[in-house]
């Protein structure tokens, strides 16, 4: 059986660390629309604090919590105050983490300070009353990212007390954990301490979400961050323009990566954010009520969508079919050319087939080839620059080179199957002017081997893409093996 070459790394992060990152991807990457004025020429000369944003976090369609970002500046002097709160299940537990991040700095000099509380409120599901709830309204500091590293109980330093007074206390009965940290940048660069002791930080480094508050210079390059919510772990990341108001971005932090799809609004801020784990920010009305604790509603974030494929792949190069076994009901995938789709009881039987191309086709295929081979191999295509990234990523390039080339296009989201695994993949459909034929731009196959299963198909938006993300809770839990 042909099999594609292993699309960049989409979903194998453990979803804590995608929760500890996705919320400020944007900020950690710092972008902002190429033609926007830079913050410093706005700045107003009487302190003003900027209209609040706020932000809906989902996970694979699922709402696991919210974000509340507010800026001052004053002058020359610029503050960031944001809290997260989230809401899910891992396993047989009921998590509540809240956190509350405060950043202050100068325009012209940098971040100067970054305070941080975590508190991560936990019982197991069976003891939990329905509706018990610990959490409270959005504070009055603002959004900002979990932490993956196991808190550690420890008193609060008396400077932290205010910040941490902000964030909702734990319910009786559950585990209260909390964790702090504190970065200063002094002349030999930053000094952190947190419940783990002092450390330094190189001087170039920048705390990911201060590159939200002051734009970078126009020209893409790598930048060092440290995450405050990670640890204040060290990492790296890159962007890159496809389009007016969006881009594409890589963060690295250790041994993970994460990519992401960032849409921004009229004020030059994210207004969407997907990112390669499957959590989802959008932005949303301030005010808007806290989501539900009721455990019955809470998401899982234990599993992710990769799943192994038990039994043996045929190897006579034919067709392969897959028999699911679905944790619960669900909606059939669509019947895309190369895919067939069939009912089963509890489950689908899906008929992965190879893609003849038709005479009348050819040239055009010829055409999507070569440019799904240049993204493949992240070569500068026309106007879009070589962004690399994940398949969200490719996939985007490939749909705005297709418009641009007067092509139609549409977005599928579903799972590719990598050996003996099913994994989160997205890839774009062509019209031909008789049908929509598969094409990969990260394996560069046009059209695409007989591997892909499509769970959705949408147009290649931001907005589509975060509704799709829904698309992966069909299968989550679910059983499959090689039916042929």
């Amino acid at each position: 059986m042909p099999t594609a070459p292993r699309p960049p790394p989409h979903g194998r992060i453990p979803a804590c660390a995608g929760l500890a990152v996705l919320a400020g991807l944007a900020s950690a990457l710092g972008c902002r629309a190429p033609h926007a004025p830079a913050p410093g020429t706005l700045a107003p000369r009487e302190p003003s604090a900027l209209r609040p944003r706020s932000f809906e976090l989902r996970f694979e369609g699922a709402p696991i919590g919210a974000t509340l970002d507010e800026e001052e500046r004053d002058g020359e002097r610029v503050r960031l105050r944001r809290q997260e709160h989230l809401r899910f299940r891992r396993g047989d537990e009921r998590v509540h983490l809240d956190l509350a991040l405060d950043l202050a700095g100068s325009l012209t000099d940098g971040a100067e300070r970054a305070d941080l509380v975590i508190r991560r409120c936990a019982r197991p599901l069976l003891d939990a009353p329905p509706g018990a709830a610990t959490g409270g309204r959005l504070g009055a500091t603002t959004a900002a990212r979990p932490a993956t590293s196991e808190a550690t109980p420890s008193p609060v330093p008396a400077a932290l007390v205010a910040l941490a007074a902000s964030l909702p206390t734990c319910a009786s009965g559950e585990e209260d954990s909390t964790t702090w940290g504190a970065a200063r940048r002094d002349p030999d660069g930053w000094l952190v301490r947190d419940a783990r002791g002092a450390r330094r930080l190189p001087p170039e480094a920048e705390p990911a979400e201060w590159l939200e508050l002051v734009p970078p210079e126009p020209a893409a390059r790598a930048r060092t961050l440290f995450f405050p919510a990670r640890g204040f772990a060290l990492g790296h990341a890159r962007h890159a323009w496809i389009g007016p108001r969006t881009w594409t971005g890589e963060v690295r932090v250790g041994d993970d990566a994460l990519s992401a799809t960032t849409e921004l609004g009229h004020d030059e801020r994210p207004r969407r954010i997907l990112d390669s784990s499957g959590l989802t920010s959008e932005r949303r009305r301030v005010g808007a009520p806290l989501l539900h604790d009721e455990p019955a509603r809470l998401a899982d974030l234990v599993a992710l969508t990769t799943l192994t494929v038990a039994g043996s792949a045929p190897s006579d190069g034919g067709g392969t079919v897959l028999a699911f076994s679905l944790a619960a009901p669900a909606a059939l995938p669509p019947a895309v050319v190369g895919q067939r789709v069939q009912a089963t009881a509890g489950g689908w039987l899906v008929q992965l087939e190879p893609t003849t191309v038709a005479p009348a086709e050819r040239a055009l295929v010829a055409q999507a080839a070569q440019l799904a081979r240049a993204i493949a191999a992240d070569t500068p295509v026309e106007r879009l620059p070589g962004a690399g990234g994940d398949c969200t990523a490719r996939a985007l390039r490939f749909a705005a080179a297709a418009r641009a080339r007067g092509w139609r296009v549409r977005l599928a989201t579903g799972l590719v199957l990598d050996g003996a695994a099913l994994v989160r993949h997205r890839w774009i459909h062509l019209w031909t002017g008789a049908r929509w034929l598969p094409v990969d731009p990260s394996s560069g196959d046009a059209p695409a081997p007989p591997v892909l299963v499509a769970l959705a198909l949408h147009p290649a938006s931001a907005r589509a893409l975060v509704a799709s993300e829904g698309a992966f809770s069909a299968v989550r839990g679910a059983v499959v093996h090689f039916a042929r």
